[in-house]
């Protein structure tokens, strides 16, 4: 099994861990070479530090988006661009792995970035305070 390192972002970084027997590690900087490295997104902070780590040396070799509101969800998919596999939601064990394995590419990112896109409009219509 290969080495993996997860970025302890969310809470979810802990259970990830135990999924793959990886270790948390609190920035991409500290993963060694060696080790996949996973983050999660659940904030445009996090869609933000998932970027950071792309342009730079780190490369994820998956995300999870946990809890995202959709409108980052969206920049999250953007940001990805089918380079780097993402999951949605708390991962299966068995998901996890494969995606790990490179045996699965995790979501499709173009189909999911379009509902996506749907329900980020509606979440901004929520967000709207109420006219009396």
């Amino acid at each position: 099994m290969a080495k993996v390192a997860v970025v302890e972002t969310s809470p979810l970084a802990a259970r990830l861990a135990m999924m793959v027997g990886g270790r948390v590690v609190a920035h991409p900087a500290e993963a060694q070479p060696d080790e996949s490295m996973i983050m999660t997104a659940s904030s445009s902070a996090d869609v933000r530090a998932v970027q950071e780590a792309i342009s730079g040396q780190r490369r994820p070799r998956v995300v999870i988006a946990w809890h995202l509101p959709e409108a980052s969800l969206v920049q999250l998919l953007d940001v990805l661009g089918g380079s780097v596999p993402c999951l949605i939601g708390e991962p299966e064990p068995k998901e996890l792995q494969a995606v790990l394995d490179g045996s699965s590419r995790g979501v499709e990112p173009h189909s999911h970035r379009r509902f996506a896109a749907r329900y980020a409009v509606l979440e901004s219509w929520l967000a709207q305070p109420a006219h009396t």
